[in-house]
């Protein structure tokens, strides 16, 4: 392990493993922590940082540091909820970036730790990296998925630039390649809309179909 990664894991300030200042006197560290306003501190305190996660973390197989394993990145977390790490902390930010979040490691968890909720709450205390990702945030977080009425307008939207074939006029001119931002391969990651233009009225009750209703029959494969 590293001079720079040992600086995050073994925390001078840690008595056990996975402890911190005041939990032995029982003051919680986490009071006041913005963190427990989506986690709770028991959700904190899951991890017993057996290691039984190591060989599934994918980022863990790649570099061998501690602090990108599943149990060092809670660790983290703990330390960032206790304010031993500050959310700017370059490390703890490179750290946390790295982890694909596919979660594999709840799988293999004994003790059921909600890894992939705990590292959504971390990165939401993170600041953002530079200005083009502050303005997006607002634009997103703090506006579109909040408002229902915008999140239709952008679902219309994106409906219209698919179906009507601009999105073809678009790929054709290349004119996204010009454009700052590297918006050709942004726009590539778009999820296909469903349905036509207009979003179909869905009944506000649709009653169920009775018990005794036929279902289809399963195709038979009559190559066997």
């Amino acid at each position: 392990m590293d001079t720079q990664n040992r600086t995050i894991y073994e925390n001078s300030t840690a008595r056990d493993v996975g402890g911190f200042v005041g939990e032995e006197t029982g003051v919680s560290p986490y009071a006041g922590s913005p963190i427990l306003n989506i986690i709770t501190e028991k959700q904190l305190k899951t991890c017993v940082h057996c290691g039984l996660c190591l060989s599934y973390c994918p980022t863990y197989k790649a570099t061998g540091l501690e602090a990108d394993s599943p149990r060092g990145r809670v660790f983290q977390i703990r330390l960032l909820a206790s304010g031993e790490l500050q959310p700017d902390d370059p490390d703890l930010n490179k750290h946390l970036s790295l982890c694909l979040g596919c979660r594999a490691c709840e799988t293999a968890c004994p003790s059921g730790v909600p890894y992939g909720a705990l590292l959504e709450a971390a990165r939401a205390q993170l600041p953002p990296k530079n200005s083009q990702e502050r303005v997006l945030r607002k634009a997103t977080l703090g506006f579109l998925f909040m408002h229902p009425t915008a999140m239709q307008a952008a679902g219309l939207g994106l409906r219209i630039y698919q179906k009507s074939g601009l999105r073809k006029l678009v790929q054709l001119s290349h004119i996204l390649k010009v454009l700052p931002g590297d918006l050709a391969s942004k726009e590539a990651m778009l999820p296909d809309a469903q349905g036509g233009i207009v979003k179909p009225n869905l009944p506000r009750v649709t009653p169920p179909k009775p018990a005794n209703a036929r279902r289809p029959a399963a195709p038979v494969n009559r190559e066997n």
